[in-house]
């Protein structure tokens, strides 16, 4: 009991932290893609208006594919968010309440799964932090509808305790009925919860070295996560198509990205290298050598460590590696890299408490405490760094909404070559009709990366006033969206006018980890709205100043001159 009320007041504590951080007055990208998309695009198909919506919302969610894959309880939560959101004095608090209480839980959790690995509460505590104040965590955290971030790892920790629970409870059948459930349901929120049947068929391998239940109720787990809709399709909607997950919305499209490999030479060269130095920048990077440190003491004082130690680490690798290496291949966003940071803040936390327990003398110690302050205040730092860039770059999407309200007719068309041109549409109450010349939007009819698509879109808008509005990056070398230049204005397809003055963005933040400076401009942590981390510059400050990044982007505004769009003269007639 006491326990729980501890739990509780953790809850609590972190649900009112996360209500005072977040930015209050805005939901972000790709809330407001979904919301937008359900209200301008859409017809307002999700509709509380609508008496059977709730009926019709989960037969459409249990019943089809969606563009992001079989996920029909994420669908749910999304299609109920887009009905909230189609009224445009909806109040985002209640979701705001509903996310805080989540991490609340998540951080409880954390830090039970992490107490199974480490010596100390306190080092499990420290493990939850770096979980939970890393940058994929802190942005993932902003959306608070359309892909609820925390339900993944609660997922996965829920499954492990209730796991370890069934291991030493004198009813074990009660645990592995919930365990069971848990795994069975978990993939329709998110696929990648399907590593759990692998991890504890592994652990199960470690601890027995022969078949047991609880493996038996994995694999019948991982079968389901592997045919989510089998299940589905027996039972209830027989046009459902039956195939493989890796062959389910974007994790299809993903994986033909770039077409075959002819031989594995080619499918090697195919693959994400370069997110190996994503993770240093996400965590710092003193902190990986701090565990490096203590890797190399376990290995010269072995003998002095319990083979449950040793067991426990190689368990904690394989459980990073299965959370990451498949990113190699899926690798779009850095906070997709959130779920392998859970147990990958564990293992580092666990040699870097071995390092501290093998330190002689006050000397040593000391240096090792230093090292950690400079850990934990630069990470401590990143609740500044994704606040501040978050209020600066919605501060900026407002101040256009805003222009093109009070300056242009409604239906005006806006060619733009950044994601957050949805954004802009949302928060002008739809006054805008969008078209992007960078895929990312929902609504592909919108899509014009191709003069043939554009040209065929401004045929259908006859006589409208056309502007062009370029998100340009103030440097492009190393930048994630370098090659989402607007191609329209690069390559005068269109005739313009003068360039209209906008307001650009720039936000400085500090960093207090000095490795950081090794970090190579692609990989360094992005600390914005998660999909936006292709419209902005990331990277050291503008000005120079040392132990400074920033997040920064230009804005040129022209209008197209003339009744008559010219896209005849394009590069590919």
């Amino acid at each position: 009991m006491r326990s729980g009320v501890r739990s509780t007041v953790v809850i609590l504590i972190i649900a009112a932290f996360y209500l005072a951080w977040r930015p209050p007055h805005c939901i972000v990208w790709d809330d407001t893609s979904w919301a937008s998309f359900n209200r301008y695009s859409n017809g307002n198909h999700n509709s509380f208006q609508n008496p059977q919506f709730f009926s019709d919302l989960v037969r459409e969610s249990f019943g089809q594919i969606q563009i992001d894959g079989y996920r029909p309880f994420n669908a749910i939560i999304r299609g109920c968010g887009s009905a909230w959101f189609a009224d445009t004095t909806a109040n985002p608090w209640p979701f705001f309440l509903l996310t805080g209480l989540l991490l609340g839980l998540l951080a409880v959790l954390a830090f039970r799964v992490a107490r199974g690995f480490t010596q100390t509460s306190r080092a499990a505590a420290l493990a939850a932090f770096l979980f939970l104040a890393s940058t994929p965590m802190l942005t993932g955290s902003l959306v608070v509808f359309a892909g609820i971030q925390a339900f993944v790892p609660i997922l996965i920790c829920s499954a492990w305790l209730t796991y370890q629970r069934s291991l030493i409870s004198s009813r074990p059948w009660l645990w592995r009925g919930l365990l069971l459930l848990i795994l069975f349901l978990s993939p329709w929120f998110r696929e990648f919860t399907g590593v759990m049947p692998v991890l504890i068929i592994v652990r199960e391998l470690q601890r027995t070295r022969r078949p047991t239940p609880a493996m038996l109720l994995a694999g019948v787990a991982f079968l389901q996560a592997l045919f989510p809709t089998a299940l589905v399709h027996l039972l209830f909607f027989k046009n459902l198509p039956v195939v493989p997950v890796h062959r389910l919305g974007n994790l299809a499209a993903t994986l033909n990205h770039g077409g075959p490999a002819h031989s594995w030479k080619e499918a090697l060269k195919q693959l994400h290298w370069r997110i190996w130095l994503d993770l240093p920048s996400i965590l710092p990077p003193t902190l990986f050598l701090l565990a490096l440190l203590g890797f190399v003491l376990c290995l010269r004082r072995r003998a002095e460590l319990p083979a449950r130690f040793w067991k426990d680490l190689a368990f904690l690798g394989f459980f990073f590696l299965t959370t990451f290496l498949p990113f190699l291949k899926l690798f779009n966003e850095q906070v997709h890299l959130a779920y392998c940071l859970l147990p990958l803040s564990m293992l580092l936390m666990m040699l870097v408490e071995q390092a501290w327990s093998f330190a002689s003398g006050r000397g040593w110690r000391t240096v090792l405490a230093v090292a950690m302050t400079v850990v934990l205040t630069d990470h401590a730092a990143n609740f500044y760094a994704v606040r501040g860039a978050t209020d600066t770059i919605y501060a900026s999407i407002h101040r256009l909404a805003d222009w093109f309200q009070t300056q242009t007719a409604a239906g005006t068309v806006v060619i733009c070559n950044a994601h957050h041109i949805e954004d802009v549409r949302y928060f002008s109450h739809g006054h805008i009709d969008l078209l992007a010349t960078a895929p990312g939007v929902i609504d592909r009819s919108r899509w014009v990366h191709t003069p043939e698509l554009l040209r065929a879109a401004l045929k259908t808008r006859p006589g409208r006033v056309v502007y062009l509005l370029d998100a340009r990056l103030p440097v492009s070398r190393g930048q994630r969206g370098a090659d989402r230049a607007h191609y329209i204005l690069a390559e005068r397809l269109l005739p313009v006018g003068e360039p209209i003055p906008l307001e650009g963005l720039r936000f400085a933040y500090p960093i207090f980890d000095p490795l950081r400076l090794l970090t190579p401009l692609k990989t360094m942590n992005w600390p914005g709205p998660p999909d936006l981390e292709f419209d902005f510059y990331r990277g050291p400050a503008l000005s120079g100043r040392w132990m400074v990044r920033e997040v920064a982007l230009d804005y040129v505004l022209v209008k197209s001159e003339g009744s008559r769009l010219d896209v005849e003269n394009s590069r590919d007639d």
